[in-house]
């Protein structure tokens, strides 16, 4: 009984292909995300909070509420119920966003829709944060 070895070649031009767009592409997701945290963390401090609590995994929720001045049940509603609590959480936190510094109902769109445009004009435009009255009762 005779075996066969069977090798087999891959192309390191093809690996070296994949592996520069993988690479392309978590770069750029690694700046995307280092610019979204810094344009929260100056919403937050324009309105009157520490910048790190933007950072805070589910502690920064809990003070988007405070800043947009929502109850607390619709962030909870948003982690027990991940995908209409999560949907109705950031549909009242961009509507309430836009209120709290002054912006109309279209602006809200865009923080829904096109948060990386969104985001840089609220954290570096000249706008100022007001209280909004909410949505919901509490």
């Amino acid at each position: 009984m005779e075996f066969t070895s069977y090798t087999s070649t891959v192309d390191t031009s093809v690996l070296k292909v994949i592996f520069g767009f993988i690479s392309a592409y978590l770069m750029i997701f690694l700046v995307i995300g280092a610019f979204v945290t810094i344009c929260w963390w100056k919403i937050f401090k324009k309105a009157g909070k520490k910048g790190w609590e933007s950072i805070v995994p589910i502690y920064n929720m809990y003070i988007i509420m405070q800043i947009t001045n929502n109850p607390i049940w619709i962030m909870i509603l948003a982690l027990v119920v991940p995908g209409f609590g999560m949907l109705a959480y950031t549909i009242l936190v961009a509507m309430n966003m836009a209120k709290a510094f002054g912006k109309d109902t279209g602006f809200a769109f865009l923080i829904f829709f096109v948060p990386i445009i969104a985001l840089p004009i609220l954290a570096f435009g000249k706008d100022t944060y007001r209280f909004p009255s909410p949505i919901i009762n509490q």
